[in-house]
């Protein structure tokens, strides 16, 4: 008998391992599993999705709901459709949250069998949607797993702190609502706790903050720079002030020294970036082409362009979002010199950067009056930074490239060529509207102060040119 919890497992481990791959009619969809009158029908309607991707998510979807169905109402033809209930979704849902299965799971189910049953009702008259109309999946309490793991940590860390210590941190912690704040909060201020009683070499009390002024709070906070962001320090402290204030409140005439006025300054410079290899992620657009990680062909194009300009101008994820078709009708009239919105010094573009450009506007199916950006989504909208830099880590991924492949990573390897025509580190940082202190470490990771010893600006520098 089908539609028990065996079988929900099954249908959805089929799910959770289908082969999501972009590259069309490579393998069997999981709906090529289904019993015949249904797989014909499924396979008429997988038909009519526009991408491999779409055909399997919804194919898997489908696959891991109708296998419930069949079971429980005996039968596997297409009137199958037909007897169904709102009761019966409501069953069949309550059944995969008793298996574990999540929210997002559940819902993908729901919608790629919503999705059948309303193309079946096209051609049979008596297919029933209206239940899917009127219900929906259950969704879980927002972050009531959160909460309950919180909890957990936080009852667990107090259990490791001296008795005498964990009455105060205790009773403070009560006063903070959120179990997550509490427990991030309660370990932060058993750091700083630690680092004053080893600094002053006094033990827990209540006037242990009245030997902290400004000079001890400002040598803690350079010895956390070594090992912290810069914002990990900054609410460390901001947990101890917690701490204090709820101390204050219960005790006013104690002294708690320059904790709670004390200012932290912490410098705010970048870590240097690891160093991508720009040759290595050109090459990649090719392993990917030949792997089928691209659907539609104009996409190549668009993707070997923003590459091309990150070479020649070194451009940032935002950089890339802000370009226009306008920009580059401007560049064309300066010689081929483009001038990124934001910076003041004009890049000087490569006939390869052109022509990948003449290219991708040529192949890019854009409307006459669509998006005046110069990069698209297949949606007619602007590439976004984040869609933009997903899709970089995507292609690194398909053509086996390590993490630093990011673009940050690739824009520091355009740091790294012009440090090595003899431009200087401080131009650079001018030219890339950057940190001259981020450049520097970057360029110091990468080795080229030992391998050219250029360290200070040449006594001819390259001069900006204007725009």
């Amino acid at each position: 008998m089908l539609g028990t919890a065996g079988d929900i497992d099954a249908a959805q481990a089929i799910f959770r391992d289908v082969d999501l791959s972009r590259r069309e009619g490579e393998g069997k969809l999981p709906i090529d599993r289904m019993p015949e009158p249904l797989r014909r029908a499924a396979r008429e309607w997988l038909d009519e999705k526009s991408s491999a991707t779409s055909r399997a998510t919804y194919s898997a979807g489908f696959l891991a709901m109708s296998v419930w169905l069949c079971g429980r109402l005996g039968r596997s033809d297409l009137l199958l459709f037909s007897a169904l209930t709102p009761e019966l979704l409501e069953e069949y849902d309550e059944a995969l949250v008793r298996s574990g299965v999540s929210y997002a799971l559940r819902l993908r189910n729901f919608d790629a069998t919503k999705s059948f049953a309303t193309w079946l009702s096209r051609k049979i008259s008596t297919t029933n949607i209206n239940p899917f109309i009127i219900f929906r999946p259950r969704r879980a309490p927002k972050g009531a797993k959160v909460v309950e793991e919180a909890t957990r940590d936080y009852v667990e860390i107090l259990s490791r702190i001296p008795p005498h210590i964990r009455v105060d941190l205790e009773a403070w912690g009560s006063t903070v609502s959120r179990a997550k704040t509490r427990t991030v909060y309660l370990t932060d201020c058993m750091h700083m706790l630690e680092a004053i009683m080893r600094r002053t070499g006094q033990g827990y009390s209540d006037r242990i903050f009245s030997s902290v002024d400004a000079a001890l709070i400002e040598s803690i906070s350079s010895e956390l720079s070594a090992t912290c962001a810069n914002t990990s320090i900054e609410r460390r402290w901001a947990a101890l002030r917690s701490f204090v204030k709820y101390l204050a409140s219960e005790s006013p005439t104690l002294n708690f020294g320059d904790v709670l006025t004390a200012k932290v300054s912490v410098q705010r410079v970048r870590q240097a970036t690891r160093i991508a290899n720009l040759d290595d992620m050109l090459d990649a657009i090719e392993v990917a082409i030949a792997t089928g990680f691209y659907d539609e062909g104009w996409v190549v194009h668009r993707d070997r362009a923003v590459l091309r300009l990150i070479v020649d101008c070194g451009a940032k994820a935002s950089e890339i979002s802000l370009l226009d078709l306008d920009h580059i009708d401007d560049a064309k009239r300066h010689g081929n010199a483009l001038l990124i919105p934001g910076r003041t010094y004009r890049n000087q573009l490569s006939d390869e950067t052109l022509d990948a450009i003449d290219r991708y506007l040529s192949a890019t199916p854009r409307p006459m009056f669509g998006e005046p950006a110069l990069f698209i989504t297949s949606k007619d909208r602007r590439l976004q930074p984040t869609i933009a830099q997903r899709q970089l880590r995507h292609l690194a991924d398909v053509s086996g490239l390590d993490d630093a492949t990011t673009f940050l990573g690739l824009v520091a390897d355009h740091m790294v060529r012009e440090f090595r025509k003899g431009i200087p580190e401080t131009v650079i940082a001018r030219r890339l509207d950057l940190n001259v202190a981020y450049v520097a470490q970057t360029l110091e990771r990468a080795g080229c102060f030992e391998k050219w010893g250029i360290v200070s600006e040449p006594a001819q520098a390259p001069t900006d040119t204007a725009p």
